[in-house]
């Protein structure tokens, strides 16, 4: 279901008619929309059993009907794009999918460490996680904002139980808090890491922005990753 750039939430005024058809399909597998989708029609995909792929663009989403929650077996792959990442967060905790393999998620406005923290809450109930990529994208965003959202080493600990993780990417106008002695506990908690890559985009040339990194950091991963491309 694709329109381009379309913002008009054309599921509005047919919500139930689509939930109905998707109900009807016990086959589906994948679900890939770039309209807006209805806060109804999320809860009734959600109950499709079989799908493996799921990429929607979605509105403003603070609190979805607890009948929406359901264990999606089959599903391996969600790309989620949302305005904010609170949004994201509520539909995670609706998708209960303990195979899913890869998760990209996308916002575009600002937001706040304890936001993402409760986001890496969500993400860490996937223990099966492969590949994680979260952007916060800048171009997007209503006005510029000098200073990118933070992720503090506290919240980045929480996937330190992914033991399967071996291709992260956190991107654009997010910073991960780092510093050296995070390196090394990132490391030995991630040994079948294959991609790590860490771009924070600023708009200023400020040391203060940027991880607090030496080369004993690279020394760590380089050291308990051993399996590292990139």
């Amino acid at each position: 279901v694709l329109s381009g750039f379309a913002v008009q939430n054309v599921f509005t005024r047919c919500s139930k008619e689509l939930s109905e058809l998707v109900l009807g399909l016990p086959h589906l597998r994948i679900f890939h929309s770039n309209i807006v989708i209805d806060p109804r029609a999320i809860a009734h995909l959600s109950a499709m059993s079989n799908l493996t792929s799921l990429i929607l663009r979605i509105p403003e989403v603070r609190l979805l009907d607890s009948e929406a929650s359901a264990t999606l077996e089959s599903l391996r792959y969600v790309n989620i794009c949302a305005p904010d990442v609170e949004s994201c967060t509520t539909l995670l905790n609706v998708l209960h999918a303990p195979a899913l393999r890869t998760l990209d998620l996308q916002f575009s406005t600002s937001c706040s460490p304890s936001a993402l923290h409760r986001c890496f809450e969500a993400i860490q109930s996937f223990k099966s996680l492969h590949s994680l990529r979260l952007w916060a994208d800048r171009v997007a965003w209503g006005t510029y904002q000098y200073r990118p959202c933070t992720i503090p080493s506290r919240t980045m600990r929480l996937l330190y139980t992914l033991c399967e993780l071996h291709d992260i990417r956190i991107e654009e106008h997010l910073k991960v808090d780092l510093h050296d002695e995070d390196a090394l506990e990132m490391a030995q908690a991630w040994p079948k890491m294959c991609k790590l890559i860490f771009t924070a985009f600023t708009g200023a040339y400020d040391e203060e922005v940027f991880p607090q990194l030496t080369t004993e950091a690279l020394l760590h991963i380089a050291k308990h990753c051993p399996r590292l491309r990139q």
